[in-house]
């Protein structure tokens, strides 16, 4: 069961009324359809066998990147989460893009001309070796961190 799943289907039951749901007004019997297929969408991503890693939200992944033990991936709601455990636990991470995340991806390394801050941070951790994750967003602008969870605007 997803986040919000129970309120939604109580706020749903017994009224004929019209709801928005994804930008477009539909009555209730559409829109408890459309959860079912949410909620079938949430079970396939569930299943151990495709090899991507269940995130908090409960729905499925469109995007992961990792580097050592540090790991993130976008949801398809376009949240972002960060595991530094590879993937055993998970945090959502706080929006520090404009725009809807659609991709994540791993770049080489932070240049030897990077701040020592960031070299130092990225070096202490096991594993991820100067990588640079990048985030971009639905209008292809890139946002670059060094360990998934503070972003800055390339």
């Amino acid at each position: 069961m997803f986040s919000g799943e129970s309120e939604m289907r109580n706020r749903l039951m017994g009224r004929g009324e019209k709801r928005i749901f994804c930008g477009r007004t539909i009555g209730v019997r559409a829109m408890c359809l459309a959860l079912a297929a949410m909620l079938a969408l949430t079970a396939a991503a569930s299943d151990d066998s495709s090899g991507l890693p269940m995130l908090p939200s409960g729905l499925p992944v469109v995007s992961t990147a990792s580097a050592g033990r540090d790991m993130i991936a976008i949801d398809a709601m376009g949240s972002l989460f960060a595991s530094h455990d590879r993937g055993r636990n998970w945090k959502a991470v706080e929006r520090q893009w404009q725009g809807r995340a659609k991709k994540v991806r791993l770049t080489g390394t932070a240049s030897p001309f990077a701040p020592p801050a960031f070299r130092a941070k990225k070096s202490a951790r096991a594993g991820a070796a100067l990588a640079v994750f990048e985030l971009v967003n639905d209008a292809n602008a890139v946002w670059t961190s060094a360990d998934g969870v503070k972003w800055a605007a390339e």
